[in-house]
């Protein structure tokens, strides 16, 4: 008579190599994240530390003196926040441009699939570079620079975008998890990836600011068993120690250079009325400069990651969020 549990069963039925792919495969995740400290497997990180050397090695580029501190905060802790690095003309040309680009229907991609309402509560600014061309000002000399010493390379734009968050309801926040809400870390999807957050306009802790662990903080929740970003296994006296959440809040024109795949982060809650705007710049490693031409590349300024999974073309906007 078969006295072997359903598991034992089932697991017999699983080709060894199939078995040995799975656990090699775990292996892999739990290597990363005991020499990273974060949720990327080791190949990913095998494959970045790689692609970086193979891109300084082509680069002929020359280190500026005057944009040293940057560098190396940005190493040290993760990010680097910018104050008043932005003319007041250029921040009020972008918030008026984008205030006015987000509130027609025409003019917007929703960022993600329906919530259970039936709702959509974020929206992504359909034709940027057309729409709001100042925002490739933002990118400045310095800032570059700045990045480049990270790097120790040069660097290219990957994407820009600008999007919106409004407030979510608490009963549809409980059913699923909507503005990147959760702590969590960005993949290794390509390299090097560095963003950067600018404010369109003034935000408070009411408008769902940005948070992000600084890098020796998620160190310390890593080493400490957090979990991931369904169940943290930490107390959230721990994870949201006020002492340690760097906040991205501040008047427009404020914005910040970080590493999401070494600092946990997460999107907040915004408050009932209220919206979040956000310009968001995705940056890598590169052999070449970058070209003064950048924006005009429709890869870096079109949605072609329509998106996360929606498939919804830029040229046909869904419908007006219900309110």
């Amino acid at each position: 008579m078969y006295m072997a549990s359903k598991g034992a069963r089932h697991e017999a039925e699983i080709p060894p190599w199939t078995w040995l792919r799975n656990r090699l495969w775990r292996l892999n995740f739990l290597l990363g994240r005991l020499l990273f400290a974060n949720m990327d497997p080791l190949s990913h990180h095998v494959r970045s530390i790689l692609f970086k050397l193979r891109v300084r090695a082509k680069a002929s580029w020359k280190p500026r003196g005057d944009v040293l501190f940057a560098a190396e905060e940005l190493k040290q802790d993760g990010y680097v926040l910018l104050k008043g690095a932005f003319s007041p003309g250029l921040v009020g040309h972008i918030r008026e441009k984008v205030t006015e680009a987000l509130a027609k229907t025409e003019g917007r991609l929703t960022r993600q699939h329906a919530a259970p309402d039936g709702n959509h509560y974020s929206w992504y600014l359909k034709d940027l570079a057309t729409v709001v061309p100042e925002v490739q000002e933002l990118l400045t000399d310095e800032l570059i620079a700045a990045v480049e010493h990270h790097y120790r390379s040069y660097v290219r734009v990957s994407k820009v975008k600008c999007y919106r968050n409004y407030s979510v309801p608490e009963k549809v926040y409980a059913q699923r998890e909507l503005h990147s809400n959760r702590w969590h870390f960005d993949h290794h999807r390509g390299a090097g990836l560095l963003k950067i957050f600018y404010l369109v306009n003034d935000v408070t802790d009411a408008d769902g600011p940005f948070c992000l662990q600084p890098r020796p903080r998620t160190l310390f929740l890593m080493r400490n068993k957090f979990g991931d970003r369904d169940d943290y296994r930490l107390p959230m006296s721990v994870m949201e120690d006020p002492e340690h959440v760097f906040k991205l809040t501040g008047p427009a024109g404020t914005a910040v250079v970080c590493d999401t795949t070494i600092c946990l982060h997460r999107a907040s809650k915004v408050a009932p009325g209220r919206h979040r705007d956000i310009v968001q710049f995705q940056l890598r490693p590169s052999s070449t400069p970058l070209p003064s031409n950048w924006f005009e590349d429709p890869q870096v300024t079109y949605l072609s990651d329509a998106l996360l999974g929606i498939r919804e073309h830029p040229t046909h906007p869904t419908v007006e969020r219900r309110r």
